[in-house]
């Protein structure tokens, strides 16, 4: 399996971390789903800022949510 992390070319956390807080999941998330980029039923995980206030959007459903520090992880069924 790949993160989006690895895709985007970043070797650091730090690196990637600069995208916290930036609002970013639900329009990545609408974007996967709507690019057809997820499978029926697929399980997405989010990570983000733990006082972000991430909304998961219409078409998946939340499994389950730990909170790490100061970081949320977020775990998503894509729905049919």
């Amino acid at each position: 399996p790949w993160t989006i992390r690895q895709y985007a070319g970043f070797s650091t956390a730090a690196e990637s971390n600069a995208f916290y807080r930036k609002g970013l999941a639900a329009p990545a998330l609408a974007g996967l789903r709507g690019g057809g980029w997820l499978a029926p039923d697929a399980l997405v995980v989010v990570e983000e800022a733990a006082d972000a206030g991430v909304t998961v959007p219409d078409g998946f459903a939340e499994v389950e949510r730990r909170a790490y520090d100061d970081t949320v992880v977020i775990f998503l069924r894509a729905g049919t």
